[in-house]
């Protein structure tokens, strides 16, 4: 398990590589600040927000 910021986050799924955060971690926890500003624009990273819902339910991504 590792805390993640805004940037590090959007990288790997913009690569399509979220699966390589997958071999290192169990768990990605981000503050729910992080949070709001992955999916307080939804137009802009419309399929990113897709994806980081679905790390959500996954339980990888870990919001609080």
């Amino acid at each position: 398990m590792v805390v993640s910021n805004t940037t590090t986050v959007l990288f790997f799924i913009k690569l399509g590589r979220i699966d390589l955060l997958r071999k290192v971690y169990s768990s990605l926890i981000i503050p729910f600040e992080v949070f709001e500003e992955l999916t307080s624009r939804p137009t802009v990273y419309e399929r990113e927000v897709c994806i980081i819902q679905q790390l959500i339910r996954e339980r990888f991504l870990i919001v609080k």
